[in-house]
């Protein structure tokens, strides 16, 4: 009878034994599949946040290089200071042709003597505006020239290679300067001649806004701002560049990439733009890669006071 009750205690230990053994192996197995799901769980999260963080990282990028073109653009005012020149020239031109006009009228034997000084003042607009033309080139040249050198800075600081995620090296897919939409020049009108001054409304030449804002000459007109009369074969242009407002002058600023417009052509550029490719893989599969654009936009520090 002792033997039997032996035997049976010694079948239930077994048999708990074993059951013993088969929970553990079960929580084990479960403790695996648990740990593969958080491991699993974590590198979609890196990779995600990796994105994430490359994406703004790429757009500040882009941001960054598009400023530094802008800052060149005006670098020293020298788009404002040339928009005033030829503003001042213009009326100069103007005011030589009336004293002309009215020198061979009153006195005829003196047209000899006016006539050296409209001619003087017709060779200076034309010098002025060769000036023009190689600013404005000036400024673009050198505008692509430090946006190209700031991305070249930038770029090695890219390429990395993580268990959850590779980034290649960022390319440059684009480099564009312009101007700003609705940014006129930073020259308010000149009132010193009616006649003239009659003739700029007339002509369209003036941003007609009410008081208390500024009026200010247009920029950016395909023909340039022509004079009335016989001198209407001379240009004037006047670039886009944001005008002081209460003796502020507008810092270079990143902005809107779909507010940068094509400058007209033979105008001073006031903005500068560039666009950004970036190949980056997850590392959760075949089909994981991607690639990240980015567009960023700045606009160049604004005219100073007029002197």
């Amino acid at each position: 009878m002792k033997t039997k009750t032996t035997s049976g205690n010694r079948q239930n230990h077994s048999s708990r034994a074993a059951s013993s053994r088969q929970r553990t192996g079960n929580i084990l197995v479960v403790t695996c599949v648990t740990f593969a799901v958080i491991s699993v769980a974590m590198i979609i999260g890196y990779s995600f946040a990796g994105l994430y963080f490359v994406n703004n990282r790429l757009q500040t990028s882009a941001d960054e290089i598009a400023l530094a073109g802008a800052k060149k653009l005006n670098d020293r005012d020298r788009i404002g200071q040339m928009n005033n020149m030829v503003a001042r020239c213009r009326q100069l031109v103007y005011s030589s042709r009336q004293d002309y006009e009215e020198t061979k009228k009153v006195f005829p034997d003196l047209e000899n003597f006016a006539e050296p000084l409209l001619t003087e003042a017709r060779d200076s607009a034309g010098l002025l505006e060769k000036e023009r033309q190689r600013v404005s080139s000036l400024a673009e040249t050198e505008a692509m020239t430090a946006m190209r050198q700031r991305f070249d800075d930038v770029k090695t600081t890219y390429a990395m290679t993580l268990p959850w995620m590779k980034v290649d090296e960022p390319q440059l897919r684009d480099l564009k300067v312009g101007r700003v939409d609705d940014v006129e020049s930073n020259v308010e009108e000149l009132k010193h001649f009616g006649d003239l001054d009659k003739n700029d409304v007339a002509q369209g030449y003036v941003l007609d806004l009410q008081a208390p804002a500024m009026r200010l000459y247009k920029g950016e007109l395909p023909d340039g701002m022509r004079l009335p009369g016989d001198d209407n074969d001379l240009v004037f242009k006047l670039s886009s560049l944001p005008a002081p407002v209460d003796n502020t002058i507008a810092p270079a600023r990143v902005m809107l990439p779909n507010r940068v417009e094509p400058a007209t052509a033979g105008n001073a550029p006031s903005a500068a733009r560039v666009s950004l490719r970036l190949k980056v893989e997850t590392g959760l599969g075949f089909s994981s890669g991607g690639v990240l654009h980015s567009t960023g936009a700045a606009s160049t520090t604004g005219a100073c006071l007029q002197q």
